[in-house]
């Protein structure tokens, strides 16, 4: 599925109801970039993409300020970056009062960096960092990506599922009410 021209597979799981588009200061690039968040029923923040490198075309850029509600029955797991050469996986690991739990963070490239991948939704809990690690890495065999140890840079192969999404709803937000 496309929105603004942008593959966004990546972002329809299961549990994603509603799509926003912001713009998110990349510090590396000292600019704003697009960023399109997939958010849950709650308005919980599973998983971002942001495009580091945006199209010149009018059509195909990213517009911010829109609210998409979707429906999906499958996940697209890495589908925004089938296109890409390689990929840098980096782990997250947030620690709260008792438990750890592990995000993921893939840099899709084709030369230069292009689209930015958070996984914000991964079920990978443990008490200590290395669990969590251990579960980061399962996660990844399970979507056919082996790597010995994270973080790590990767042949992208070159596999998209069709993902079966639909739009229901399209909103403009004021710039008070994005997340």
């Amino acid at each position: 599925m496309r929105l603004f021209g942008v593959r966004i597979n990546s972002l329809l799981t299961p549990q994603t109801k509603y799509l926003t588009t912001t713009r998110q200061l990349v510090p590396e690039y000292g600019e704003e970039r697009p960023k399109i968040v997939a958010l849950d029923w709650d308005g919980r923040t599973l998983r971002e993409l942001i495009l580091l490198r945006e199209s010149v075309l009018p059509g195909k850029r990213i517009q911010p300020g829109y609210k998409i509600e979707v429906s999906s029955s499958s996940d697209g797991r890495l589908g925004s970056l089938s296109d890409m050469n390689t990929l840098t996986i980096v782990p997250r690991v947030l620690k709260s009062d008792k438990w750890m739990r592990g995000e993921l963070v893939i840099l899709g490239r084709r030369v230069n960096p292009e689209r930015m991948l958070i996984l914000h939704d991964i079920p990978a809990l443990g008490k200590s960092s290395k669990e969590v690690m251990i579960q980061l890495q399962k996660f990844l065999d399970d979507w056919g990506i082996h790597a010995k140890k994270l973080p790590a840079i990767v042949k992208n192969v070159k596999v998209s599922e069709k993902v079966k999404a639909k739009i229901i709803d399209i909103d403009f937000l004021m710039a008070s009410s994005l997340p």
